[in-house]
C-alpha cells in the first residue's frame, strides 16, 4: 500500500483528488436536484478538501499518518 499512499501525497495525486472533488460538486450543483444533489456535493467536498490540505483520510487504516508518513515502530529504551 506504500506506493499508493505515496501517489496520493504526490502533486499528481493531490491534483487528481482536487479535480475529482470539483467534478463531483459541479455535478451535484448543476445536474441533480434535491437529496441526491446534496449527497453528491458532500461526497465531492471530501476529496476536494483532502487534496487541498494534503490529507489522506484512509491512510491510518494502513499504518500511515494522515499526512501519508509511515508510523514509527515501538521504541525501546
Amino acid at each position: 500500500m506504500g506506493p499508493f499512499i505515496a501517489f496520493l501525497q504526490s502533486l499528481y495525486g493531490r491534483l487528481l483528488r482536487i479535480i475529482l472533488g470539483v467534478v463531483l460538486v459541479a455535478l451535484g450543483v448543476f445536474l441533480l436536484q434535491g437529496f441526491w444533489a446534496a449527497i453528491l456535493i458532500i461526497v465531492g467536498i471530501v476529496p476536494l478538501v483532502a487534496g487541498l490540505t494534503g490529507v489522506v483520510f484512509f491512510a491510518p487504516l494502513f499504518g500511515y499518518t494522515l499526512t501519508g508518513e509511515r508510523h514509527a515502530g515501538p521504541t525501546s529504551v
